[in-house]
């Protein structure tokens, strides 16, 4: 997991994500908000992502982006380093999809941490918004 991909930034245009939301309902809800990817203009991507899971209470901060791929005109993939309930040393990879308006019942957000920990599905409230997309 190394290397950044894709809109590599300090160009003329955005390419970053943005969310906000849960997957999950009642005791199995997991919150999210996030703002992962690029500014035009900046070289070094914003890496800003929490997420708690409500069942086990585990809180992920991501602390860098070092893979930012646009995986489609809606969709990103983006990896890097976290932290896991204030412990550092985690991998972490995250899928998101912008499928329309609003987010709820159409967008998804897939999480895979290495020490084994996964999540996905569709959100249950909240929006995913891609921004500007480079073309």
């Amino acid at each position: 997991m190394s290397g950044i991909v894709g809109c590599l930034g300090s160009g003329p245009c955005d390419d970053f994500v943005t969310g906000g939301g849960f997957i999950g309902g009642g005791n199995a809800k997991k919150s999210f908000g996030f703002t992962l990817g690029f500014h035009a203009g900046d070289s070094n991507p914003v890496a800003q992502f929490s997420y708690i899971d409500h069942a086990t209470g585990m809180h992920v901060k991501v602390t860098t982006v070092t893979i930012y791929t646009p995986t489609s005109t809606t969709s990103r993939h983006i990896e890097g380093q976290c932290e896991v309930d204030q412990m550092g040393g985690y991998w972490y990879a995250i899928d998101v999809a912008d499928n329309g308006e609003p987010g709820a019942g159409a967008d998804t957000l897939s999480l895979m941490i290495t020490n084994g920990y996964t999540a996905s599905g569709t959100l249950r409230g909240g929006n995913i918004q891609i921004h500007a997309p480079c073309q």
